[in-house]
């Protein structure tokens, strides 16, 4: 896929691809893709769409589909099309990956965990922490987390997850840290700050969490916060 510079330039090309051969599949699932990354679900669904029907048995078209139905919220017909692209291709980890998140929105959390499972036997990284942070298994998100952070060290969203994680243990410290660090790998993580200053308010740190929850708003202007006493501002 390329990068987000260059994804008009992308789409041209493989429009051209397309007026040139019109029965190629492959070349509207890579703008699809490309629409994907452009945040535009219902052409990248189109040519998903198309591809499929050019190609009924391509997995990667069924995949494609469904992240852009995920996207615009359609998840039982996102989950369809993964459980398509896993019939196709048994070994499919991405696909197990995504129908995970898609269950883990639907709160089907068994679901998600066994997707995620499956995809990480296939191929090391997915949500699962998250469906075990939800279910109240903290020791497992912080592993799954903990190997999500050693494969890809600059990935600021496991750190944040990990410090959930430890926050549910009343493990302050540890959370602290894990917050500071998703902060310092993505400085506009509004919800890093807000995790990082609850931590601080429940420490009895009040001018810390002041300052991260300042931090939060100004990211995320539109917040309604839960605790007022943590935005004097808004006083």
């Amino acid at each position: 896929m390329p990068k987000k510079g260059a994804i008009d330039p992308a789409i041209a090309d493989f429009t051209q691809s397309i007026s040139l051969k019109p029965d190629f599949a492959p070349a509207y699932v890579d703008r699809g893709a490309a629409y994907l990354k452009k945040g535009l679900n219902d052409l990248a669904i189109a040519d998903f769409t198309k591809a499929i029907a050019l190609k009924p048995d391509y997995a990667k078209g069924f995949v494609g589909r469904g992240v852009a139905l995920a996207r615009k919220g359609e998840l039982d017909q996102a989950i369809a099309d993964y459980t398509r692209a896993i019939a196709l291709k048994p070994d499919y980890a991405f696909a197990y990956g995504h129908r995970g998140y898609a269950y883990f929105h639907k709160d089907l959390y068994d679901q998600a965990v066994a997707d995620c499972t499956k995809a990480i036997a296939l191929k090391p990284y997915n949500n699962r922490g998250n469906s075990y942070l939800h279910q109240g298994l903290n020791d497992e998100a912080i592993a799954d987390y903990t190997k999500a952070i050693i494969l890809k060290p600059d990935y600021a969203w496991a750190y944040n997850n990990r410090g959930e994680a430890y926050f549910h243990k009343d493990l302050n410290d540890q959370a602290i840290a894990d917050f500071t660090k998703a902060i310092a790998l993505k400085p506009d993580y509004a919800k890093a700050y807000d995790n990082r200053g609850n931590v601080y308010f429940r420490k009895g740190l009040k001018d810390q969490a002041v300052v991260d929850h300042r931090t939060e708003l100004k990211l995320n202007p539109d917040l309604k916060p839960v605790n007022d006493a943590l935005y004097p501002e808004r006083q």
